[in-house]
């Protein structure tokens, strides 16, 4: 006898994102900074982190470096090169990578209930949620059942969230 899996209903919420498909993940941040110190003048725990230096226009050194973590320590060595006079700038920017997705946000969210269905080969009762699924061929999802490992021997299927009926 097949099985309906029932969505709970006191799960149901509106999807604040409904029809959405794109997405605004921020990514690393990367800070650069850049003195007149020449790279044998730096500490030696941030000369790793220097990338080129060159003579500028007006013959001043340039040092230019990307800094993965700033810390306590980065910030007062900053402020130290500038207080004996010298050029130590900062400069921090985040990317931001926009994902889009093939499908929209559904317009709710919910939950289904985690009811026992019984395996046809080996006749445990298992609950929903602990039968593994895997896909071995592009066209078709097997369930595995966790007592056998028999593929497809359950007889259920998820009730279909229907604005009027379900709400």
């Amino acid at each position: 006898m097949k099985v309906i899996v029932k969505i709970k209903k006191d799960s149901i919420k509106k999807n604040p994102n409904a029809g959405r498909d794109t997405y605004h993940m921020p990514m690393a941040w990367e800070t650069t900074f850049t003195t007149n110190l020449k790279p044998p003048d730096l500490p030696s725990w941030l000369q790793e982190y220097v990338r080129e230096w060159s003579l500028g226009e007006t013959s001043s050194i340039d040092t230019k470096g990307i800094i993965g973590i700033v810390d306590d320590r980065f910030i007062d060595y900053a402020k130290s090169v500038i207080e004996s006079g010298n050029r130590f700038s900062i400069e921090s920017h985040r990317d931001i990578q926009t994902i889009r997705s093939m499908t929209h946000e559904p317009e709710y969210h919910y939950e289904y209930e985690n009811p026992k269905v019984n395996c046809s080969h080996c006749n445990a009762m298992v609950k929903v949620n602990d039968i593994s699924e895997d896909e071995f061929d592009g066209d078709h999802l097997f369930q595995i059942c966790p007592e056998c490992g028999t593929l497809d021997t359950f007889d259920f299927e998820y009730e279909k969230f229907t604005y009027g009926k379900n709400l």
